[in-house]
């Protein structure tokens, strides 16, 4: 048989349409569960919109001090906070659990956190504040003068990973799903009029891209040894890549098949008559 009969342009209309149908129902299902991807994991670091310590909390964990408690004993708060009992009262306020509460607290008097900053970090943490050449200073991007801007850097950040019973079966749902719609895709793309090499390296990406996101779900746990250094580092970043190279690939796989089946053929070239 021809390979040429296995093209998609070579089918009826009524099965060109309902092809057409089911890869725009992959193209929703793809499209929801990006949309939901978001909304499940956005909110994990308790901060707008999804970000990488999201997706770090939910298949590593993430257990990391608030940015103004590793300030205190990096050279800058060193240098900045030199009197003992301004540090101490900044570190036992951090390391507490009435954060908000005891901000500025009327007992605490001259060593209220919020009296502290005033004193040894609004003067450069300011809005309106410049540096030595005039531009503008460090407050314009952290500034510190009030409640709603030191609340951003003075939390902890502790998210749980996902329960491993949990990841499980989430791995067996995707693991057992996944391969089968880019299995099922991957076919359509390679039966259109698209060049081959291309079509054939875009399937491949997409491919790697599903095993590498799989896999790094649990090595981003940090359970083998002797990855678990580097398993927040590598793995977490791998994770993204993969799901993005897998999406990115599915997603002009699709467009491309629809393409396919909605243009018109092209007119075949006249057939020279016999005996010419």
């Amino acid at each position: 048989m021809n390979p040429s009969d296995w093209k998609l342009r070579r089918l009826p209309f009524s099965l060109r349409l309902a092809a057409a149908a089911l890869v725009l129902c992959l193209a929703i299902g793809e499209a929801a569960s990006l949309y939901h991807l978001v909304k499940h994991h956005e909110k994990r670091d308790d901060a707008p919109g999804l970000s990488m310590t999201d997706l770090e909390g939910a298949y590593r964990g993430v257990d990391r001090p608030a940015p103004l408690r590793r300030v205190l004993d990096a050279p800058h708060g060193l240098a900045t906070l030199t009197d003992a009992k301004e540090r101490a009262a900044l570190a036992k306020w951090l390391d507490g659990q009435r954060i908000n509460d005891e901000y500025d607290s009327l007992d605490a008097g001259e060593l209220a956190p919020a009296e502290i900053l005033a004193r040894r970090c609004v003067a450069c943490h300011a809005r309106q504040a410049k540096d030595a050449a005039g531009a503008k200073g460090i407050g314009a991007t952290l500034p510190l003068e009030f409640w709603d801007d030191v609340a951003k850097v003075a939390f902890a950040k502790k998210v749980d990973p996902v329960p491993v019973a949990i990841l499980a079966l989430s791995t067996h749902v995707h693991a057992l799903t996944l391969p089968l719609v880019a299995l099922a895709v991957g076919a359509l793309a390679l039966a259109t009029r698209w060049p081959g090499r291309a079509l054939r390296s875009l399937v491949c990406l997409g491919c790697v891209g599903l095993f590498v996101d799989l896999a790094s779900w649990w090595l981003a746990r940090g359970d083998v040894p002797a990855l678990s250094a580097i398993s927040g580092v590598l793995f977490v970043p791998l994770l993204v890549a993969g799901g993005a190279l897998f999406s990115l690939s599915l997603a002009l796989q699709l467009v491309l098949v629809l393409l396919d089946l909605l243009l018109p053929l092209r007119a075949a070239p006249p057939r020279p008559p016999p005996g010419s």
